[in-house]
C-alpha cells in the first residue's frame, strides 16, 4: 500500500481540504484515515460512476468535518474538508478517475 496526501489550508490556516490517495490492490477500504469524530449522516453516492460514501459530521472541536470515500481503479480516494458537502462533491467529481 502506498499513500499520497495533499493538504490545502483555508484563509485562516485551518485544514481546508485534505486529500488522501491510497494505492492498493485490496478490495477493503484502508483503515489509515480516520472518519470525522461525530458522524451526523452517512450517505451512499456516486462519484464518476463509482459508489462512495459521504460522511457529514463534526471534528473534535465541533468544527464541520465532511468526508467523502470511494474507490477508483486501483486506489481509494478520501477527501476531508471543513466546507459544505456540496463543495466536497464538486471537488471529487472534478478529479480524474
Amino acid at each position: 500500500m502506498r499513500m499520497v496526501s495533499l493538504l490545502f489550508r483555508s484563509a485562516d490556516w485551518r485544514q481546508g481540504l485534505l486529500i488522501h490517495e491510497i494505492i492498493t490492490t485490496s478490495a477493503d477500504p484502508p483503515p489509515t484515515v480516520p472518519e470525522p469524530v461525530t458522524i451526523l449522516e452517512r450517505t451512499t453516492i456516486t462519484i464518476n460512476g463509482q459508489e462512495g460514501t459521504l460522511l457529514t459530521g463534526k471534528g473534535d472541536d465541533g468544527t464541520p468535518c465532511n468526508q467523502l470515500r470511494w474507490r477508483a481503479a486501483d486506489r481509494y480516494l478520501i477527501l476531508t474538508t471543513i466546507y459544505p458537502p456540496e463543495e466536497l462533491l464538486k471537488v471529487a467529481r472534478s478529479m480524474p478517475h
